[in-house]
């Protein structure tokens, strides 16, 4: 199984720096173009004061990154970027959701329809994961390849979960 590059310091550069992105791309786009992808994880939960201020910030760091990749003729067709972020799909049981990281999932599902030379996959972690939890991402990050139609999953409780539409029931009252 081919590993993935991991970026820590994505998200930690500083908007200002237009240049650091395109930069990061250019310098390590001959080790990352070989691995598996790319694994960005988000920051931990921002402050209720900052959610909106974070989400805009990452949201243009992942915009940057994402436009860099295309751009550079050393990335393969289909290289995966896989964005980690934490409590952003809202599902039953969820005691809070992550509002910031929930910005930048959904900026990321618009990226995948406008660059489509890039797989963009999202995996949610429960707030608070546990050891079973990253194993079971660490597992579900290797069983991606070309057949894998699945972009968007979630884990809870040890289990990995995917969109689906659901028939709801309407019943009339009387």
């Amino acid at each position: 199984m081919e590993s993935f590059a991991v970026l820590t310091t994505l998200f930690s550069q500083s908007a200002e720096n237009q240049a650091a992105i395109p930069h990061l791309v250019a310098h390590n786009a001959a080790r990352i173009s070989t691995s598996a992808g790319i694994i960005l994880s988000l920051p931990e939960d921002s402050s209720a004061e900052t959610q909106v201020q974070d989400s805009r910030h990452w949201c243009k760091q992942l915009q940057q990154l994402l436009v860099a990749l295309e751009a550079n003729p050393d990335i393969p067709n289909d290289f995966k970027v896989c964005l980690i972020t934490r409590s952003c799909t809202g599902l039953l049981g969820d005691e809070h959701m992550n509002l910031s990281h929930a910005g930048v999932a959904a900026m990321l599902r618009c990226a995948a329809l406008e660059l489509p030379t890039l797989r963009l996959l999202h995996v949610d972690l429960p707030a608070a994961p546990t050891r079973d939890d990253f194993a079971l991402l660490e597992q579900t990050l290797g069983q991606i390849n070309e057949e894998t139609k699945e972009s968007q999953y979630a884990i809870r409780d040890g289990l990995l979960l995917v969109p689906r539409l659901q028939t709801l029931v309407h019943t009339r009252k009387e």
